[in-house]
Order: C-alpha cells, then structure tokens, then sequence
C-alpha cells in the first residue's frame, strides 16, 4: 500500500479516501436497513450477538455491523474517514460522507465509538478556531436531528431512546465484561512479567481457566499479558516514536487528519484488541508517504541548480 500511495498524487489519494469512505458506509447502512428487515424491528430475542446481514442483535440492542463482523470494529475502520471529512469539510462529497459516518456510528450503539467522535470534534475545534467550526457542527447537528425524526416517526426507531439505555447500562455491564477481562490480564501479567504468556494465548488461557476463549480487549493490556515488559516497552517505544513524527513533523496543522486519526485509533485501541489490525496498517502507509513525500519536497526546494558561467 505503501509503494501503490507513494506513486500517486496527494489529491487522488484524497479523492480515494472520500469515495471510499462514502462507498463503505453507504453500503454498511443499506446493509442494516437490509437486517433490519428481516428481523421485523423485532430486537427482543433470546440469546446474544445474532447477525442478520448488517445487522447485530446484542442483548435487544439493534447494533450495525454493515460490512464487517463486529460493531465496536466498524466505528475502528470509519474512524479514518470520519477524521478525513471532518478536517475537509467542503464539498458535496465530503458532507455526505461525514453524515453516513455520523449516523453510521451512532447506529453501532458503540460507547468507546461514541467517546471518540466526541473527542475528536473538540481536539478540531482546538486545533482550529472554534467560531468556524460553529457551522459544521450546527449543520451536522440539523441533519441528526432530521434523521432522528424519520427514524422515530416512519420506522418507530428510537435512536436516542436506545442510545441513552445503551449509556446506562454501562455502571451494570462493566463495559461488556471487559474490566472483568482487564483484571485477568493484569493476573496473567503479574504471574510472568518480563516476557507474559505468549503472544495471542491470553485466549486459550482464559478458555482453559474460564471457559470461554475471549480477548482482552485492551490493546495495551493484550500486549502486556501476552509479551511483558519487554514486548510493552517495544510497543509504546513504537508509538511514542510515532507521535514524535507527527507533532514533529507538525502534522497536525498540515494533515490534521492523519493526527486526529492517530488519537482516534490509539483511543480506541484502550477498549479492543488490534495488535495485527488491516486499517490501522493502512494508516501507517498513509503516514509514512505523506512524510516521505514532505521530505523530498523539502529537500527539493533547498536545492540551488548550479548555472554554467561559460555558456550564458
């Protein structure tokens, strides 16, 4: 991805991104509309996590998956192009990308995923002065409020109503079980603390022990469980090196996409397991060819073309 992004220009690469991202969450919302219907808006079903097309049952929650397996990772995928739209805001085709990622985000029912929009919409506005980004988040918040409505009134889908019971279940389920699996991490970790368990054996523990073969859900505490302090050390050494580069290199006023990416991807990363994650390689690609192209732009400018006296 790396050497197929560095042979092609910046606003193709742009453009990519902005169809891409349409494409994805178009399709991942007609997908859960397609779910949705086969489940007759009937969501009080026994049992847990049952899929129907783009469409997950969690315990009577309606939550989209779209075009992948699990909501949670859905929100992980988007947040490039939810990061891209908000920071290039122009544009027909970019406005209607930020509203599918918006509505398809919201419709994951996803906490951590909801957090992170959030946090992200306030470091922007930091980074950018507020007043401007008045517009956009009154515009944003108008065409919520819009769907909200045909939601409610034609398809008696209570958006707001299941996220608010979606927030308050949060003191009742420890985060879907996972402070639970934090502390058995944190186990694992104290009983082998330089080099852990075993890269990806937390599971297999945990079956062993437990009797069901779950993952951490917590990047960080993955890591360490399975790898130590040794393994820990590496991986925070990796990311810090990272976002050296990136305030460094003053990304975050140039691309400030690929910064509010980054803070995205890592947040998340507290709640999931993506140690080995597709999306997350393709954003170090989009990183790495966006300071490598900055460098040979840089280096470029500062050369001076010698002038041949003799023939002038």
């Amino acid at each position: 991805m790396k050497s197929i992004l560095g042979r092609a220009e910046t606003g193709a690469v742009h453009k990519g991104l902005a169809w891409t991202g349409v494409i994805f969450n178009l399709c991942s919302l007609l997908y859960y509309a397609a779910g949705m219907q086969k489940a007759e808006f009937n969501f009080d079903r026994e049992g847990e996590r049952i899929t129907a097309y783009g469409l997950m049952i969690d315990r009577d929650y309606p939550r989209l998956i779209g075009l992948l397996q699990d909501p949670n990772f859905f929100v992980f995928y988007n947040t490039l192009f939810f990061a891209f739209y908000l920071c290039n805001p122009k544009g027909l085709l970019n406005k209607t990308g930020l509203m599918l990622c918006i509505t398809a985000n919201l419709l994951t029912f996803s906490r951590g995923g909801l957090l992170v929009m959030i946090v992200l919409f306030l470091i922007y506005g930091m980074i950018h002065h507020p007043l401007k980004q008045l517009k956009m988040v009154l515009g944003a918040g108008v065409s919520m409020a819009f769907i909200s409505y045909v939601l409610v009134i034609y398809f008696k889908f209570d958006l707001y109503g299941i996220l608010e019971s979606r927030m308050e279940d949060f003191g009742e389920d420890g985060g879907s079980g996972r402070f639970e699996l934090w502390g058995k991490a944190w186990g694992y970790f104290e009983d082998h603390i330089v080099t852990g368990v075993g890269a990806f054996n937390f599971p297999d523990y945990n079956a062993y022990e437990h009797g069901e073969a779950l993952s951490v859900h917590n990047t960080f505490l993955d890591i360490l469980s399975e790898s130590g302090v040794v393994g820990i050390f590496l991986y925070l050494l990796f990311i810090l090196l990272l976002l050296y580069q990136l305030v460094q290199k003053k990304v975050y006023k140039e691309c400030p996409y690929l910064f509010l990416t980054f803070i995205g991807l890592l947040l998340q990363m507290a709640f999931l397991s993506v140690i080995i994650n597709d999306m997350f390689f393709l954003y170090l690609a989009l990183v790495s060819t966006y300071l490598h192209k900055r460098e040979n732009s840089a280096v470029h400018k500062g050369v001076e073309i010698p002038v041949d006296r003799r023939a002038s």
